[in-house]
């Protein structure tokens, strides 16, 4: 493997994910002083990749991905930074019981992650359990085109389930 050269801010710890089209590296900002997770991809995909970026720039919710900083390596090479998600992503349980709480939280989460793009016109285009990251503690993220970080992370499930007793919003309202 060899190590790109992304800025000296970040340092890279391990690689979390590879791809096609690109890989995902686990970094240190020493700007930030925090753990990130650095994807970068080909030339060929770093339009689609800034897109990705400005859209979650743009559109905030608690169960998508927060995104800090975009780039371009003189090889063309394009990448963001984003949170680093811990934990692996929700096909390692399948095939064996899952309490269905834990399942009505990880739907929760993703199905409100989901409605809010939806009401900004983006759709997810790739829902499948390996795009599904749960953290440490439980239910934590989803992602979008994803195999562990490899391609395109969109969305998180950060600090367990909020407003599950609540009916499900639309577009932001929620209903009493």
């Amino acid at each position: 493997m060899t190590i790109p050269a992304i800025p000296k801010r970040y340092e890279i710890r391990s690689i979390l994910g590879e791809g096609g089209q690109g890989r995902v590296y686990r970094v240190q900002d020493s700007i930030r002083d925090r753990e990130l997770a650095l994807k970068l991809v080909t030339p060929a995909e770093s339009t689609f990749l800034r897109r990705e970026f400005d859209t979650l720039r743009q559109i905030r919710h608690e169960n998508l991905i927060q995104v800090f900083d975009w780039g371009t390596l003189p090889g063309g090479e394009a990448y963001y930074t984003m949170e680093l998600i811990e934990g692996g992503d929700w096909s390692r349980r399948m095939g064996k019981p899952q309490p269905a709480d834990d399942v009505r939280h990880i739907l929760t989460g993703l199905l409100r992650g989901l409605a809010h793009l939806h009401c900004h016109g983006e759709i997810h285009g790739d829902l499948k359990p390996e795009n599904i990251l749960l953290g440490a503690g439980g239910a934590r993220g989803v992602g979008r085109r994803t195999n562990r970080y490899s391609k395109r992370s969109l969305f998180r499930w950060r600090d367990g389930l909020r407003g599950a007793d609540r009916e499900p919003s639309v577009c932001g309202a929620h209903r009493s």
